[in-house]
């Protein structure tokens, strides 16, 4: 089941094609983000800096997983490759 293909109206289609698109946005910005708290890190106590750059990995990962996922399902709804 699967590897078997999921029917989707054309504008449930654009709809996750929409997500797909911003969430690899999301993700870009974050990644930008970090860098640059990376190179110009905030004046704030040891502690404070290392749980933002805790959170700010935590919300890449999760970005991360929200593309697979979408991915996936757009794999399902497109149906097999011929």
């Amino acid at each position: 089941m699967a590897d078997e293909a999921v029917h989707l109206s054309d504008e449930e289609l654009t709809t996750l094609t929409e997500a797909r698109a911003r969430a690899q946005r999301l993700l870009d910005e974050l990644r930008q983000r970090r860098q640059e708290l990376d190179l110009t890190p905030a004046a704030l106590p040891a502690e404070q800096l290392a749980a933002g750059r805790a959170a700010m990995q935590k919300a890449i990962e999760s970005a991360e997983r929200v593309l697979v996922n979408l991915d996936k399902a757009l794999q399902l709804a497109r149906g097999p490759l011929n």
